[in-house]
């Protein structure tokens, strides 16, 4: 093989490394469609089960809520609200997930916002999408930078967090129309 061929291939290999990044971190299921158009959304923050991780994560959850809003501003499908309480939800709870339907009655939909910090730097974010009436599951979107993301110099932890939620964020939009009627 000549050089400027091996030059060739190399790139090629190196910007197919690089585009698939986002596609290894990043992750949607769809499970249904909404019965009625969604046009008002409650962001329902939830908390780490960890309690060790619940003492130290006032400053995540900051970054997280900034960064939510940040995002879901600029979407022009629906209206949202982060409310102010924040849940602690077991893992694969769904009993627990589909009773704070009955809370969110005045809205057509809420979102349950997920943050976990990983090895090193990086963040998880997901997003689970559930119809208030009937209380149904729409989707569930994740980004994570461990697998999604690269950076030329490791960035910080809010950095990351703010990475992955955008990273979520936009699947989720980009499925939108998939889920809402």
């Amino acid at each position: 093989m000549t050089n400027s061929i091996k030059k060739t291939v190399f790139f090629f290999f190196i910007v197919l490394l690089f585009s698939q990044c986002g596609i290894f971190g990043s992750r949607k299921t769809i499970s249904s469609k909404a019965s009625r158009p969604v046009k008002k959304v409650a962001l329902l923050l939830v908390a780490e089960n960890d309690p060790f991780l619940q003492n130290s994560s006032d400053a995540y959850r900051t970054i997280f809520i900034k960064s939510l809003a940040e995002s879901f501003v600029s979407q022009k499908e629906f209206d949202f609200m982060i409310m102010d309480k924040e849940y602690v939800i077991p893992e694969n709870d769904d009993m627990e997930k589909s009773l704070i339907g009955v809370e969110m009655k005045d809205y057509d939909a809420y979102i349950l916002c997920y943050h976990k910090m990983q090895s090193g730097y990086n963040h998880k974010v997901w997003f689970e999408v559930f119809e208030t009436n009937p209380v149904k599951h729409l989707i569930t979107t994740s980004h994570s930078t461990r697998l999604g993301n690269s950076y030329f110099m490791p960035p910080g932890p809010y950095e990351t967090l703010m990475d992955a939620t955008k990273g979520a964020f936009d699947i989720l939009m980009n499925n939108w129309h998939k889920i809402s009627s």
